[in-house]
């Protein structure tokens, strides 16, 4: 028998419900029954060394160390920024939208670090256009493509789906709105916005 683990349970616990993964889920993946993974979250059992591991970068995403924290670490969570929905739809997220979140959360932090944490641009052209519930669309739109100097022949101009995306980034990029690509493999979500006041981030 493979000698057990003395992970901290409760650090054991929130990875699994922050990646947004059920005792189901995870007794799926590991192919154990969920009786054991409700052991390892209580502290009757422990996960094996191998097994920790498989855990922890296969599932969890993090790194080995963090099980052995003596206390839930501090951390940027979905649920701050994510403040607009309540807790019971952000802890029902796809796993997937869970990772992208966080890959584009890094990639946000160093962009801001290589600003120096100042804004790319000095206007601010997220705070120009508002939209209401009696927001014209129409006058909306006219505005923005003079803002962004779109003209009718500018479509025409992008030959392709890629083309055309390399257009809108560059244009948007300009204003300081930054655009990170990202193939998400789930038909329920085409994008979502990380915003701060240094680095707004659309993927």
């Amino acid at each position: 028998m493979k000698e057990q683990i003395p992970v901290n349970p409760e650090v054991l616990k929130w990875a699994r419900i922050t990646m947004g993964l059920t005792e189901t889920a995870v007794a799926q993946k590991l192919n154990k029954p969920i009786e054991t993974i409700k052991d390892w979250e209580s502290g009757r059992a422990a996960p094996t060394y191998p097994t920790l591991e498989k855990m922890a970068y296969d599932l969890y995403k993090r790194p080995v160390a963090v099980f052995f924290f003596p206390s839930i670490p501090q951390e940027d969570g979905q649920k701050v920024d994510l403040r607009t929905l309540p807790d019971e739809i952000i802890e029902t997220l796809p796993p997937e939208i869970i990772k992208m979140y966080r890959k584009a959360k890094v990639f946000q932090i160093n962009l801001a670090e290589l600003y120096e944490g100042k804004k790319p641009v000095a206007d601010d052209f997220l705070l120009k256009y508002k939209m209401s519930l009696s927001t014209d669309i129409k006058t909306l739109v006219k505005k923005l493509r003079v803002e962004l100097d779109i003209t009718k022949d500018t479509p025409s101009h992008w030959k392709n789906y890629d083309s055309a995306f390399e257009g809108w980034r560059s244009l948007l990029e300009s204003r300081g709105v930054l655009y990170l690509r990202i193939h998400l493999k789930t038909i329920h979500t085409r994008g979502y916005a990380c915003l701060t006041k240094i680095i707004p981030l659309y993927s």
